[in-house]
């Protein structure tokens, strides 16, 4: 997997107008969250730092970017097959030990 930078950027948003335009992501950073513990109720903290959520899950987004070039490696089509296939052994075989099996869209 090719490397690939975090990304930054700069936001301006007129004082005026801070209460009113919100982030899109919460985060560590930006929510009032006294000792690390998380509060019934949002709060946003004043000034820039609402904006900025902190630490994003860098590592989560690598996983992820590995678990989909795996997908497109494999081929969506071939992974269709094979659950098609297991599930043509797994239901029969339920229904065999007594086992009803709810399928959607389908006719039991």
């Amino acid at each position: 997997m090719a490397a690939r930078p975090v990304r930054r950027g700069l936001l301006y948003v007129r004082r005026e107008i801070q209460d009113r335009v919100n982030p899109p992501i919460y985060g560590w950073h930006n929510v009032r969250c006294p000792n690390y513990v998380a509060q019934e109720h949002i709060v946003f903290r004043n000034g820039a730092t609402k904006y900025e959520a902190g630490t994003h899950n860098l590592l989560g987004l690598v996983g992820l970017i590995a678990a989909m070039e795996l997908v497109l490696e494999i081929g969506v089509e071939n992974i269709a097959a094979e659950l098609l296939r297991k599930r043509a052994w797994l239901v029969p075989a339920l229904q065999a030990k007594g086992f009803t099996v709810f399928e959607r869209g389908r006719e039991n």
